[in-house]
């Protein structure tokens, strides 16, 4: 009998981890790690109770070097660094936000662009049907749309790493065409 045809009889759960490291599977790393494929661990105490592990297929270990490294170490260093830089910045706002400065004053101080839009729709077109940059990040629209007028807005990070504060004037009711 296969391993889940027999849990499928206890009417248990088999949960795929796929991939995995030793040190993924902290204390049972060891008992896991020590098996052949195919393997069946004795029962492991777990946080929800107790478990069996598998192993299903093992991969041999890919040793690589630093240069081998290099560019994704520098990508991901990069990318952290950008974050706490943006982090740095949306906190510069809220203190100056918070000290009295508006939106534009406070956002010109710790160096952030300021923009305008005057009037956007749901789908991020100006009154007359022409696009306006809203309409290339549906973050933002989704955070006008949720905007209380005349407040200014908490600085917020869409998908693709950039940072906004918005305030909404106000509202245009809806009409006929």
């Amino acid at each position: 009998t296969s391993f889940d045809d027999e849990a499928k009889a206890l009417g248990t759960v088999v949960d795929n981890l796929g991939t995995v490291t030793k040190d993924d599977l902290a204390t049972r790393g060891p008992a896991v790690f020590a098996l052949a494929d195919g393997g069946v661990t004795a029962p492991q105490k777990n946080l929800s109770g107790w478990v069996l592990l598998h192993v299903t297929k093992i991969t041999p270990a890919i040793n690589k070097t630093f240069e081998d490294e290099k560019a994704d170490i520098t990508k991901s260093v990069t990318a952290q660094l950008a974050q706490a830089k943006l982090n740095d910045i949306a906190n510069a706002y809220t203190d100056a936000n918070s000290g009295g400065l508006d939106l534009l004053d406070a956002g010109k101080k710790v160096g952030m662009k300021t923009g305008h839009l005057a009037a956007v729709d749901a789908n991020g077109l100006a009154p007359d049907g022409s696009k306006t940059p809203a309409a290339d990040d549906p973050d933002v629209l989704k955070q006008i749309f949720a905007a209380e007028v005349g407040e200014d807005g908490d600085p917020f990070t869409t998908k693709d790493g950039k940072l906004y504060v918005i305030k909404v004037n106000g509202q245009i009711p809806p009409k006929l065409k």
